[in-house]
């Protein structure tokens, strides 16, 4: 009985090393949003040679002003958090959001240039 009350003393006292913080939970946040913006810009990359000039300077101003779409939006849904330690959470979360949907956009854009 000493022996199992032991081993759940010592399990109890484990758990809070297994939470995870808020700061860890930032960070892995922003870790997704880069992981989604490195295949953002891979598919832009795949399609901007496949366009003739008019359409790849076209390209060029979409994603720019969809780049400052992105980090407004992003920016918009952190306010609800202003000044608390979620906001940069709720930030990357939201631009990796965003930057996933853009990517889909690029590659069904690819598809069509193939199907055509």
């Amino acid at each position: 009985m000493k022996h199992a009350l032991w081993i759940s003393s010592l399990l109890l006292l484990s758990l809070p090393s297994l939470a995870q913080n808020q700061g860890t939970l930032n960070a892995q946040a922003d870790r997704e949003f880069r992981q989604a913006d490195k295949e953002l810009n891979a598919a832009y990359q795949e399609l901007s040679p496949k366009l003739g000039p008019e359409a790849r300077r076209a390209l060029v101003t979409a994603q720019q002003a969809w780049v400052k779409f992105r980090d407004a939006d992003a920016q918009a849904h952190a306010e609800a958090y202003h000044g608390g330690s979620m906001a940069p959470m709720v930030y990357s979360n939201q631009q990796k959001q965003d930057t996933v949907l853009r990517c889909r956009q690029l590659r069904e854009w690819l598809k069509e240039l193939a199907d055509r």
